[in-house]
């Protein structure tokens, strides 16, 4: 009864977190996603249990998991709750000349032409290969045994080419016009790509999650009161609605998710019980690391910090390019070779959070770290939104690449990706452009003010000016 209460209680407060900060939903629909799930699967295996693992080979659950599970979950919960709340969120922001950027529009024309290069160039490839995965059985581990490089760095950035079609898609939303069709009919083609390349569930959810981050940027345009109001002036335009899309494009995209799973248990696998195995990697498969390692912890183990396991997987891992994380909890769960030759088949475990603080740190350093990378993870995803509410686009890309080093914290357990020192190049990299994109911004607001001054005189704006207003929100156009 504790861990349903404690449960309900996390549930609830996801579902506040959706109704009253919207926009830290959206931008963590990944994360919110993964873990909701989750812990609708340890609170399953906490009244059901114990269940037999297929992947262990052992029984897990029914040892009160659940409350320290909801404990990580909230680590992230309330800090994004903090920091997206209204007052604290539009704080110091402006949306100034946002219609009138010469660079704006330059970059969302470079990300549509660079996303559709891409795109072709991946059906291209695919065509040369002369092999279609969906049509032919074939899954997708084995399809990028034979991809080109292309293909498999492709799957790797799929969330950063989601993020930028998404940026291109609402910035003429922001100017006043409508959201981009052309960069929903590319997210559309990379989509039906990653379909009939063999993908299923994560790529899709990837792609439709990301997309939709720089969305929230037109929820806190329209609270900051500089939206535009769209009419309608016939049928049509109501049916081709971006609303009416994206219900129609989310019930066809649900209904091909679910085939496609379908297909790939039934025909691509061949499992003789496939609904056994459907229901082992929706409910078990994701928590049974940590089932097994919380375990560990009731009768006695992970208390004090692991300083082996740590320089293992943190400080001198074999290879750095990899989830030692996950490797190293695989490693203790099933064996070193039984895992290499999981790993060299493509196959990799679910899991990752909060098992890894356990094994790493012992509960007691687990805690304040667990809320140290929440409230970091809270506040890259709100620079990537006001980046992109404020015109700097390219900043806000690599803030979302930035945030997608600590995503891998929550969906794998990667920690290792933190201490690289490619991440804190990253960091370096969105700093400098962030100042550089500030001051080409700044140039072109005083360059439109000392035309706007010299065509009406001096009163007609200051470096600082915001663009016309009018009843309905931010003018679309400024002279």
């Amino acid at each position: 009864m504790i861990s349903i209460g404690i449960a309900g209680v996390t549930l609830l407060f996801i579902a506040w977190l959706i109704r009253k900060r919207i926009v830290a939903a959206i931008a963590a629909s990944l994360l919110l996603f993964s873990l909701s799930s989750r812990l609708v699967d340890i609170l399953y295996l906490d009244l059901a249990g114990p269940i037999y693992a297929t992947q262990l080979d052992r029984h897990v659950g029914a040892n009160s998991a659940t409350p320290f599970f909801c404990f990580a979950v909230l680590a992230l919960v309330l800090p994004l709750a903090v920091a997206f709340g209204d007052r604290a969120f539009l704080r110091g922001i402006s949306h100034k000349a946002y219609a009138a950027s010469g660079y704006i529009n330059g970059m969302r024309w470079l990300m549509i032409a660079g996303a559709s290069g891409l795109i072709a160039l991946l059906y291209l490839e695919m065509l040369r290969i002369g092999t279609i995965p969906l049509l032919s059985r074939m899954d997708r581990v084995d399809y990028n045994i034979i991809a080109s490089p292309l293909h498999r760095l492709s799957y790797e950035m799929n969330f950063l080419i989601s993020a930028t079609l998404g940026i291109a898609a609402v910035i003429p939303r922001l100017q006043g016009r409508s959201v981009s069709v052309s960069a929903n009919l590319l997210v559309l083609l990379l989509l039906v790509y990653w379909a009939l390349t063999g993908n299923r569930f994560s790529a899709f959810v990837m792609v439709a999650s990301f997309y939709a981050f720089p969305f929230g940027a037109l929820i806190l345009a329209k609270r900051a009161g500089l939206l535009t109001r769209q009419t309608v002036s016939d049928p049509w335009s109501a049916l081709i609605s971006p609303k009416v899309l994206m219900a129609i494009g989310g019930l066809i995209g649900a209904i091909a998710v679910v085939g496609l799973i379908v297909n790939s248990y039934y025909n691509v696998r061949g499992y003789a019980d496939p609904v056994f195995e459907l229901s082992q990697r929706l409910l078990v498969q994701p928590v049974e690391i940590y089932a097994s390692h919380y375990q560990n912890f009731v009768f006695g183990g992970m208390r004090e910090p692991d300083w082996q396991a740590i320089d293992e997987v943190l400080i001198n891992p074999i290879d750095s390019n990899v989830n030692t994380s996950i490797k190293y909890l695989m490693i203790n769960e099933v064996g070193f070779f039984r895992t290499e030759e999981l790993l060299a088949n493509g196959t990799q475990f679910a899991g990752g959070y909060p098992e890894i603080y356990l094994s790493l740190f012992g509960m007691f350093w687990a805690i304040p770290l667990m809320v140290l990378i929440g409230i970091c993870t809270a506040w890259i995803t709100r620079l990537a939104m006001r980046n992109i509410f404020r015109g700097y686009l390219l900043s806000s890309i690599m803030a979302i690449y930035v945030m997608f080093a600590f995503h891998l914290g929550y969906i794998g357990g990667m920690l290792n990706s933190l201490l690289a020192y490619t991440f804190y190049l990253k960091i370096l990299i969105l700093f400098g452009v962030f100042h550089l994109e500030q001051a080409i911004l700044r140039r072109e607001r005083e360059n439109l003010v000392g035309r706007m001054q010299a065509v009406n005189g001096p009163s007609a704006g200051s470096p600082g000016f915001d663009l016309p207003r009018t009843q309905d929100g931010l003018a679309a156009t400024a002279r």
